[in-house]
């Protein structure tokens, strides 16, 4: 096992930042998957929240929420704007990186 200096441990966290952020956050399909209404719960599990269909009732916990056309866009939107995330860090002097990543780590996107 490769010992990872606290350096690139940081490098290495705050590049998972970015691509969270630039790859899979802000420019894909999952922004439109996200921006629709969500349901309340009583119960905090969603076990008493139902979504009624023209066939039958389906539990929440036993929904899908995303069907086959929307995960394939989904991920080729991903997969498309990691890409780019990465060849642009990837053509970045050491030094622009450095600054874009303490940048990122400065910022709150979602607590960890």
């Amino acid at each position: 096992m490769n010992h990872i200096t606290t350096e690139k441990l940081q490098e290495l966290q705050g590049l998972a930042k970015l691509l969270a952020v630039m790859g899979v956050r802000n420019n894909t399909e999952l922004e439109n998957l996200h921006c629709g209404k969500s349901p309340s719960s009583e119960t905090g599990d969603f076990s008493d929240v139902k979504v009624v269909s023209p066939r039958r009732e389906i539990e929440w916990n036993r929904l899908s929420r995303i069907d086959d056309e929307e995960m394939r866009s989904l991920m080729l939107s991903i997969e498309r704007d990691l890409e780019a995330a990465l060849c642009a860090y990837e053509s970045l002097s050491n030094e622009d990186r450095k600054i874009i990543l303490k940048r990122v780590m400065s910022q709150r996107t979602y607590d960890r």
